[in-house]
This record gives structure tokens, sequence and C-alpha cells, in this order.
């Protein structure tokens, strides 16, 4: 996630605004799902999406694989956790709604998982956070501080992929030297690696303060380049078919 890949993709060109809300409404219909016809009727929404976004199915895998473990272990602890009428083989007793209770929520996360993947893999990183400024921002007006909290998520969001490149170089660096991570342990060159990448990051957090300083940040109105930005219709119209689809699927399944 996080992954911005997909610049070739049809959905690159929509608003960020209008696929985050989208993603949000379909987020909202899978927690809201608690039948299987609804669970279906919302994978079939979502393998369309991947069919027209044109992303991969490796991309969708690969977002998924790291957490099926955790669903896997999830599972059978609720199942055996959960006391109602089933099987029982020994000591162990496995409950017929421990089961569904295990899949619905199996089902709800890598759901999800896909949703989340589709909008940052279309989507430029710094995008999002100003699409969620843009939709947010009425928060402003209830002393929320609106700007600040996206400020801080689009510095993190540039700041992610710097310390990638600094954790590589430093195992380049390690791995030039001779340094062999079989021999010494992961886990002690990564010990050896925080303190400096800790630091250097600090230094860089207080230049950008002070750069932030300088220019006066926080002081007056503040205004965006991108906030004249119009509306396509194609944009509109994922909003509107995503809101009916979901709408339909739980209220007539």
């Amino acid at each position: 996630m996080l992954s911005y890949e997909g610049a070739d993709s049809p959905a690159a060109t929509l608003d960020a605004r209008f696929k985050v809300t989208a993603g949000l409404a379909v987020g909202i219909g899978i927690l809201m799902a608690n039948d299987v016809p609804q669970f279906l009727s919302l994978g079939v929404l979502l393998v369309m999406a991947i069919t027209l976004a044109r992303v991969n199915v490796g991309v969708i895998w690969s977002s998924i694989r790291p957490i099926f473990m955790f669903v896997i272990v999830g599972g059978a602890l609720i199942s055996l956790t959960t006391a109602g009428h089933g099987w029982s083989l020994g000591p162990a007793h496995v409950s017929r709604a421990g089961l569904e209770l295990a899949g619905r929520l199996s089902a709800q996360l890598l759901m999800l998982l896909v949703v989340t993947t589709l909008v940052t893999y279309t989507t430029p990183p710094l995008s999002i956070a100003n699409a969620l400024r843009r939709l947010f921002g009425f928060l402003r007006y209830i002393r929320v501080p609106v700007e600040d909290m996206t400020t801080m998520l689009t510095i993190a969001i540039t700041f992610v992929p710097i310390m990638s490149r600094e954790v590589d170089r430093y195992l380049m660096a390690r791995a030039a030297r001779g340094a062999d991570v079989r021999r010494l342990g992961l886990w002690s060159m990564l010990g050896d690696m925080m303190v400096p990448l800790l630091q250097a990051n600090l230094q860089r957090g207080e230049e950008l303060a002070l750069a932030l300083d300088t220019r006066l940040y926080g002081y007056g109105r503040r205004t965006h380049r991108l906030d004249a930005e119009g509306v396509d219709p194609a944009s509109i119209g994922l909003v509107v078919a995503a809101g009916i689809w979901v709408a339909l699927t739980l209220v007539l399944l």
C-alpha cells in the first residue's frame, strides 16, 4: 500500500477526492455486509474495478499475501473460542457461529485490503493527502486542525521513500566493506543502523521545521494550487456507480 505504480492505469486520471470517496463508500459497504450474497455482490464490484483499472492481479496478491497467516491463525482462534453448537474433536470445540464470524471477518479484511490497494496503486500519495485535506476541510470550522494534520501526513509519506533509500544505501555500503548479513545477523545490522538513521531523520526534520517557520507556515489564510481544479464527469460517475451498487447490495440482498 502507498505504492503508486499505476500511472498507466485509466483510474490514474480520475480525481483523487472521488477515488477516496468511492473507496470509503465501498469500505463502509464491506463493513456492513453480513451474509454471503452481499459479499459476492461486493466481490463482483471489486473484480470489475480491478478489470477496469487494469491493475495486475499480482499486485493485489502481493498486498494480501503477508496477512494470510494472521487470517488463518485469527480465524482458528475465533472458531475455537466462540461458544455455540458445532463439532468437537477431543478437547477442541469448533462452533458454527465461530466459523461464520471468522469467515465474515476474514472476508472483510481481505476485501478492505483490495480496496486500499486499488486506491493507493492508482493515486500518488501526495494526491491522497491533498484529497483528504479537501474532503475534510469543513472540520476547520469546528477548530479541527485539518491543514496541520494533512501536512504531517504529507511529510510522513514523503519521508518513507527517503528512509527506504537510506536503508538500502547503508546495507550496500556494509556489503561493499565485506559485511555479511548471514554472519553478523540481520538484527545486529539493523541495530547498528537505527542510531544514524534516526539521527539523520531528526536533523532533516529540524531543517524542515526551520524552513516552515521561515516561510511563515501557520500564519494567515492558506491557499493551494490544486484547489482551483475542476471536476471531471468520469470521477463523479465513479462515486455514483459505487454508491448505487453498495446501496442496492445492502438493501436488496
